[in-house]
């Protein structure tokens, strides 16, 4: 098993990231990415000349995906799994947080607008 970095990654959810970069952050080989792509597990926000780009923001779910992978000897399918399930936590948890501050705020239909 490989030893884990304890060290937090920070990255810019909004940009995408090319193969190499999203590689090096998942601890991933070049291989392993194009067959998850294949399996349809991870999709290219673009397919640029100089080859595909990632989202950043799945790269943290991957990333996730294969600490785990490699913590307890898992299998690329299972990784895939993996990482699907985290997404879609990822974006449950973001529509909770949206419906918390909807509560918090909500708009005021019982009253016209201007007053």
């Amino acid at each position: 098993m490989q030893a884990e970095s304890a060290e937090p990654v920070t990255i810019d959810e909004r940009r995408a990231l090319t193969q190499a970069d999203l590689c090096s952050l998942c601890r991933l080989s070049r291989e392993e990415v194009e067959e998850l792509v294949e399996d349809g597990v991870l999709t290219p926000v673009v397919v640029a000349t100089g080859g595909p780009l990632f989202n950043a923001a799945a790269a943290l779910a991957l990333r996730q995906a294969a600490s785990m992978r490699a913590r307890f000897d898992l299998d690329l399918f299972t990784l895939g799994l993996l990482f699907t399930q985290l997404e879609r936590i990822a974006g449950l948890e973001r529509q909770v947080r949206s419906l918390e501050v909807h509560l918090q705020h909500p708009a005021r239909a019982d009253r016209p607008s201007g007053w």
